[in-house]
């Protein structure tokens, strides 16, 4: 299975669905220091620098997309302006989406997500691959803990895997807001695909804090969760790992940290690329049946 990566920094996401068997066709990234690096393990990807100028008139067709979209609109770390934000860039994701129409789509970012603009920042992503024919499920998966793959440190991320309805295209005005049924990922049964569980929370916010299968908590919940990861970030570090913020002599130091700061735990890529590999099989099986 060709993918192709969008805002693909240092390769995180790439290297995980490498991982689980898939290739990489191309890769969409403009900051200068991240190509450098892509460069070094990718020679042979076709790259690209700035998304707007990119589509299907020089994007080759691939059977699915990922992404990482900026997180600063929706970051706890930010002002947290959301879709108002011109780092905002979800619109041009979905755009290449449906120009290319890859059967699968793979998408990343921080858990600022599900609360920022009061639920409608994750509202505009569910409702624009729903009105563009996807069937779209989600979750938060830590780098560590229970659920993890191990790592020192809890880098909990939303992923949203979507795939596109045996229904084609869909003009849903009513659902623009809200997530759509299951239908593509129906009778499947992994390890993963329970915790692939999306859930219209009929106006609760998704509480990042709850174990397992993700639940809807209240704000308030949201708010003590919150504050937890703002702890966090002092003197304890309890959320991410020592990673030498005062070393000086180290080349590039500043950069290296940044990319760290920004990229995807391979290892949660993987898992997702396997269970998209999985159902494909499933699938192919049902097919020939």
């Amino acid at each position: 299975m060709k993918f192709g990566s969008l805002f693909a920094g240092i390769g995180g996401l790439d290297l995980g669905l490498e991982a689980s068997g898939m290739e990489c066709a191309w890769q969409v990234e403009r900051d200068d220091y991240c190509r450098q690096v892509l460069e070094k393990h990718w020679p042979r990807v076709r790259r690209f620098g700035d998304i707007e100028e990119c589509g299907a008139h020089n994007l080759d067709p691939v059977e699915l997309i990922c992404g990482g979209f900026p997180c600063q609109p929706v970051s706890q770390a930010g002002a947290r302006t959301g879709t108002d934000d011109e780092r905002w860039l979800w619109p041009q994701f979905h755009r290449i989406i449906c120009e290319l129409r890859p059967r699968w789509v793979v998408a990343e970012n921080v858990a600022g997500l599900l609360s920022a603009n009061a639920g409608g920042a994750m509202g505009e992503v569910l409702g624009d691959l729903a009105a563009s024919g996807y069937d779209a499920v989600w979750d938060i998966f830590p780098a560590g803990g229970p659920g993890g793959v191990g790592a020192p440190h809890r880098r909990e991320r939303v992923f949203i895997l979507a795939h596109a309805s045996s229904k084609g295209d869909v003009a849903d005005t009513e659902g623009k807001r809200r997530q759509r049924g299951q239908t593509g990922f129906s009778g499947i049964n992994s390890q993963y695909g329970e915790r692939l569980s999306g859930r219209d929370c009929a106006g609760d916010v998704p509480h990042p804090g709850s174990e397992g299968l993700q639940g809807c908590g209240t704000e308030h919940e949201l708010r003590e969760f919150e504050e937890e990861e703002q702890i966090g970030r002092g003197s304890r570090w309890a959320v991410e790992p020592s990673v030498g913020r005062v070393a000086y002599g180290v080349p590039a130091r500043v950069d290296r940290l940044r990319c760290i700061g920004n990229a995807v735990v391979p290892q949660v890529a993987r898992q997702i690329g396997e269970l998209i590999i999985n159902v494909q099989d499933i699938q192919g099986r049902v097919a020939d049946n």
